[in-house]
């Protein structure tokens, strides 16, 4: 076996060598290689090795090349961490305002996250955008002080995730705009076509003052109120609420089918579903004097009062239900 030997290896800046080191037995036949990856780091690199963030996942997935990124959460997340790593430590890495990369507060629909790169030399440098995009609300949202500028121009509801015409002075939820523009790319009330170029513009600064309104949502067991931007995580903690206080088996609960709040008269409509049909086969049960059905013994006040199809209208058409639940009478929870 040869003893040490030494070799002077140029190294290129921005690039990665591979420097292979062949080690021969004494027999002279044996022998081992030892690959080494050195990468030596350039002054003028300003872009991230790691990006990723405490909750959702980044489409495209991350690469230092990409800069634009998109994230869809549930309407029940309220903030999120951003972790941001560079090869160099030397470089500064911070979010577009200087400040240092932390915890991000959502806006009601739409976030833009920036971070900023700068390299070693200072003469380069990378931004990098994250658009988190909040689903909508599961319920009607209304505002405790109603305002014209947060009303969306097509469904006369909140604004979600607010868009502009280009040089037009009305706001649009971004899925009704593009719902009415999908097939005609028409401005709906001048009748001008909005052309091939970048005709909808992201109203972020209108998302990030909507966050910080007072929000109300009518359930059927609390009146849900708080910031537009927190709302959704309350909801969600409200609707665990209405499902006990209503006495319903968290199997119904937990079962892939919807359970749906008729919002006229706040009755809980249930859907049959295979996990109900399921539960009621495992419960001891008693026909019902009204409407002969079978249901739960334990039960049996609350199908009276609520479901019983000889007291209470619930048997509607899929005609019906399909047109409620696109007028907004149904809210899927």
């Amino acid at each position: 076996m040869q003893g040490a030997v030494d070799k002077l290896v140029k190294l290129t800046e921005g690039q990665t060598h591979t420097i292979e080191i062949v080690v021969t037995a004494e027999d002279g036949t044996s022998t081992k290689i030892y690959t080494l990856l050195i990468r030596r780091l350039s002054a003028d690199d300003a872009s991230l090795s790691q990006l990723d963030m405490s909750v959702g996942v980044l489409q495209p997935a991350f690469s230092p090349l990409v800069v634009q990124y998109q994230c869809y959460l549930p309407s029940s997340i309220n903030s999120l961490s951003i972790h941001a790593n560079t090869e160099d430590e030397a470089m500064r890495l911070s979010m577009s305002d200087g400040s240092p990369v932390s915890t991000v507060a959502l806006n009601a629909g739409r976030t833009v996250i920036q971070l900023s790169v700068s390299s070693v030399n200072g003469k380069s440098s990378t931004v990098y955008t994250i658009a988190v995009v909040k689903n909508r609300l599961p319920v009607t949202l209304q505002l405790k002080t109603t305002s014209e500028k947060y009303e969306c121009a097509v469904c006369c509801g909140v604004v979600s995730c607010p868009s502009r015409i280009k040089d037009g002075p009305y706001v649009y939820c971004q899925s009704c705009l593009k719902e009415l523009t999908r097939t005609n790319k028409v401005d709906p009330f001048t009748g001008c076509t909005l052309g091939e170029e970048q005709w909808l513009l992201e109203d972020n600064s209108l998302d990030k003052a909507l966050a910080q309104e007072i929000g109300v949502c009518p359930l059927p067991s609390a009146l849900v109120e708080d910031n537009v931007g927190s709302i959704g995580a309350r909801l969600s903690t409200e609707r665990l609420k209405v499902v006990q206080s209503e006495e319903v088996s968290c199997f119904i609960a937990l079962s892939l089918r919807p359970i749906f709040v008729y919002q006229k008269d706040v009755n809980l409509f249930f859907a049959l579903t295979h996990a109900h049909t399921m539960f009621l086969c495992m419960q001891p049960s008693t026909a019902c004097p009204d409407c002969s059905k079978k249901v739960p013994t334990d039960n049996m006040t609350l199908h009276k009062e609520k479901i019983c199809s000889a007291k209470h209208t619930h048997n509607i058409s899929k005609q019906q239900v399909s047109a409620n639940c696109t007028s907004g009478y149904f809210t899927h929870l």
